[in-house]
């Protein structure tokens, strides 16, 4: 799915930079793909990077 129109940004690419070690919306968008342009992106990083940290918080609550 494009998150980021301005770019043309996907999920997959936003999730690869959190794979990478992105932990905040200011490490995606200074070192991942999103750069930040208009922001209509913010709100689903900023859900991306909270469903990453709750799921490397609980690392049981994934299903094996």
């Amino acid at each position: 799915m494009i998150i980021c129109h301005c770019r043309g940004i996907t999920d997959r690419d936003v999730q690869a930079a959190i794979d990478r070690g992105a932990s905040s919306m200011r490490q995606v968008t200074c070192h991942g793909p999103a750069k930040g342009c208009c922001g209509s992106c913010g709100t689903t990083i900023r859900g991306m990077l909270c469903e990453s940290l709750q799921t490397s918080d609980h690392p049981g609550s994934e299903s094996a």
